[in-house]
């Protein structure tokens, strides 16, 4: 971030032009100041890591930390969430044949890849059937009519789902079927930016070692700390010099990419 605290001069550098004294942005939105720079040789794999925010690959070493909430990892089939139980087989295909009226102007909006990502109708999610499920994504769609969902009893029962849902790492998103009816435009769009930028609770980020990333993983993107999905995750071998960055407090950086816990750096892996 340069020699002046963020708000009086926010501006890009590479990370082994920063020097003892200078600020940088952490993961928290706030400026830290520079500790000292150290470099050396590494040699072995480093983590590239990309996203649609920013045309830049940020290359980490793979014990470096990430802040990022993880996808789901595996729910059951060939460890891709492509499992779904044969015991809701028959409720899965009776609600594809019964969908709403609403259910069906969404869908036709959601099939085949229009909003960039496939989406799935009547999907399995634990012991739950979503109405619109997107693995690549990690995103669980809702349309709620007002008859059924305006209950105690059915409010309750949504909020249980929703947060099964959300402590698995997938988000959730609800719409009234007045809105899809009405607005099915408007209601498509919100859906192809949380498949971009999801929603995200601060107590749902953790750190991660980069070598642990995978792609669907969503991480804090510039100093708005704008939520955005991974969408390559790669890696490669290297003999390069490396930059150690110390903040004040062992903080973390917020990259052009994400935020990363202050550490070791291959020369050249972004800007903060």
């Amino acid at each position: 971030m340069g020699d002046k605290p963020m708000h009086e001069r926010p501006r890009l550098i590479p990370v082994q032009d920063l020097a003892p004294g200078g600020f940088v942005c952490t993961a928290a939105g706030t400026a830290a100041t520079v500790a000292r720079v150290t470099k050396r040789r590494y040699q072995g794999p480093v983590i590239g890591l990309r996203h649609t925010l920013s045309p830049t690959t940020l290359w980490l070493t793979p014990d470096h930390q990430v802040l990022c909430r993880p996808a789901p990892r595996t729910m059951g089939g060939q460890m891709d969430w492509s499992g779904s139980p044969l015991s809701s087989l028959e409720r899965r295909q009776r609600l594809r044949r019964e969908m709403t009226p609403p259910e069906r102007i969404l869908w036709k909006r959601l099939r085949s890849e229009q909003l960039g990502v496939k989406f799935r109708r009547q999907h399995s999610v634990g012991p739950y059937i979503a109405d619109f499920y997107s693995r690549a994504a990690n995103l669980v769609v809702e349309v709620d009519g007002a008859a059924v969902h305006s209950g105690v009893g059915q409010q309750g029962y949504d909020r249980a789902r929703d947060e099964f849902m959300r402590a698995i790492g997938l988000t959730v998103i609800r719409f009234s079927a007045s809105q899809v009816v009405t607005d099915a435009n408007a209601v498509a769009e919100a859906i192809r930016a949380a498949c971009t930028c999801p929603p995200v609770a601060p107590d749902q980020m953790q750190w991660i070692k980069a070598a642990d990333v995978r792609e669907g993983d969503v991480v804090l993107f510039g100093i708005d700390r704008t939520a955005v999905v991974l969408s390559v995750v790669e890696s490669k071998q290297v003999e390069a010099e490396v930059s150690e960055v110390v903040v004040e407090n062992r903080d973390s950086l917020s990259t052009e990419v994400c935020a990363v816990q202050a550490g070791v750096e291959p020369k050249h892996p972004g800007r903060v």
